[in-house]
């Protein structure tokens, strides 16, 4: 989606043909991933046990509707690494979309 002059999202000439002919789309598929530090005295040049490189999923992919309002939820990591919050628009990718907001709480 593009700007409009007051900066919300617009949709282009095909996005609003498919909207008039189906409907406005608003969902996309969530899901969070860890991908682990290498453990310690590996320095990064291999040799590394194969699930230190390996992405774990710690929320499998689900199915987010806007219309469901205000989503909610928790996941606990169980190292250090590099978390991923995916949200992902494979399932429908002539549709674009677009998340306009989202809040994310560490603690």
């Amino acid at each position: 989606p593009g700007k409009g002059a007051d900066g919300s999202p617009t949709r282009g000439l095909a996005g609003r043909a498919l909207d008039a002919v189906g409907g406005e789309v608003t969902d996309v598929m969530f899901s969070v991933s860890l991908w682990p530090d290498p453990p310690d005295g590996d320095g990064g040049g291999g040799g590394a046990d194969a699930s230190a490189t390996t992405e774990h999923v710690l929320c499998p992919p689900k199915q987010v509707v806007a219309d469901q309002g205000t989503i909610t939820g928790s996941v606990e990591v169980p190292t250090s690494g590099a978390v991923v919050l995916r949200w992902s628009n494979s399932h429908s990718w002539v549709r674009a979309k677009l998340v306009a907001t989202y809040e994310i709480t560490i603690s």
